[in-house]
């Protein structure tokens, strides 16, 4: 295995988001909500935690009492409404910032890891004294997590404006970042979510998203190993179908 792609392939990955070619307002929207500018939160954290794999951040209808970053591993927040399957809102990688999803009547949220990881605590309380010791401080806080707030419920939204193919090039993209490991010119990735987590977050359904993975592994663009890898043979390609996400 070669150099973590977060010198090579992750820059290059988030720049395609980032970057997009044709004028697609649902995509330049996706950007701005989910890769937008975030400021340093160094040292502001109020403690840490860490969770086993399975073990719930938060557990459904849960009081919050601040946020957390997560410091290493990956996160999954789903919403189940009583008598229907569940609906998966996001996954979270190192650096993101976690919120307690929203409270609505009728659904149960819950926000737990996928991996081993570890989470940083932002007490709300301890922020709430920053504002009064540390205004610009405190300021910049408050507007990060406005800014990631918004991020974290428009994003999937959003995502699901797009064409299936961009969609899962999208999500590959921003997992590669976080989790791809090069081998030669391929691109290993280690995705610790199920097919099914996959697709209820992508907004597709299962059998839809098994049949383009069937279709990539014909043209030669990915390979599957087991259930959790995959290796991506055409990064670049696999870049350009990220660009030209279409809406269907």
């Amino acid at each position: 295995m070669g150099p973590h792609p977060s010198e090579n392939v992750g820059s290059e990955g988030r720049s395609v988001i980032r970057e997009r070619a044709c004028g697609n307002e649902a995509f330049s929207e996706l950007c701005r909500c989910h890769w937008g500018p975030r400021i340093d939160l160094t040292g502001h954290h109020t403690s840490e935690r860490d969770l086993s794999s399975g073990e719930f951040l938060v557990v459904e209808r849960g009081a919050s009492t601040g946020f957390y970053r997560v410091d290493s591993g990956v996160l999954i927040a789903s919403k189940k409404h009583f008598g229907q399957c569940r609906q998966v809102l996001r996954f979270y990688y190192p650096n993101d910032i976690v919120f307690s999803p929203p409270w609505e009547e009728g659904w149960s949220v819950s926000i737990r890891a996928l991996t081993k990881a570890r989470v940083e605590i932002f007490d709300y309380e301890s922020l709430g004294q920053s504002f009064w010791k540390q205004g610009d401080v405190g300021y910049r806080l408050f507007q990060t997590a406005s800014a990631e707030c918004l991020r974290s419920y428009e994003h999937g939204g959003l995502l699901r404006l797009l064409s299936v193919q961009g969609r899962f090039a999208i999500f590959l993209v921003e997992a590669i970042s976080h989790l791809g490991q090069r081998d030669g010119r391929d691109i290993v990735l280690s995705v610790p979510m199920t097919r099914i987590d996959i697709a209820s977050y992508l907004g597709l359904r299962t059998e839809t998203l098994s049949r383009l993975i069937s279709r990539w592994k014909q043209q030669g663009l990915i390979s599957v190993d087991g259930r959790h890898i995959i290796v991506v043979h055409n990064f670049k390609r696999l870049q350009l179908l990220a660009r030209n996400c279409s809406v269907p």
